[in-house]
């Protein structure tokens, strides 16, 4: 059985939980995370993610979980799998979009 770190915040994981429990094939292993994309949170997420020995890293939430997801995967050399449950309006604007356009803006 694979085994996989969820790393979320309070509010995206109470919303997501339920969805993605019912399809969850894997032995997981659940970390919240302290509010910011630190080193020190990085560092705290890798060395459990070592310790657990974790095939795959999930992320699950907005900008910050996803980037601290990001980062400990870079640093354990770990798959990472990410999960967005915040409509982010500048996510659009990453891909040179508005909302109400349906092709990319050169």
């Amino acid at each position: 059985m694979r085994r996989a770190l969820f790393i979320h915040g309070e509010k995206a994981w109470n919303a997501a939980q339920p969805f993605i429990s019912e399809f969850c094939t894997v032995q997981p292993y659940y970390r919240s995370y302290k509010g910011e994309c630190s080193f020190e949170e990085v560092r705290r997420l890798h060395d459990d993610a070592q310790s657990l020995q974790v095939d795959v890293i999930i992320g699950v939430g907005g900008g910050k979980v996803l980037d601290l997801a990001k980062a400990v995967g870079n640093e354990t050399n770990i798959d990472v799998i990410l999960i967005q449950t915040i409509k982010l309006p500048y996510s659009l604007k990453t891909l040179g979009l508005s909302p109400n356009d349906e092709k990319p803006r050169p």
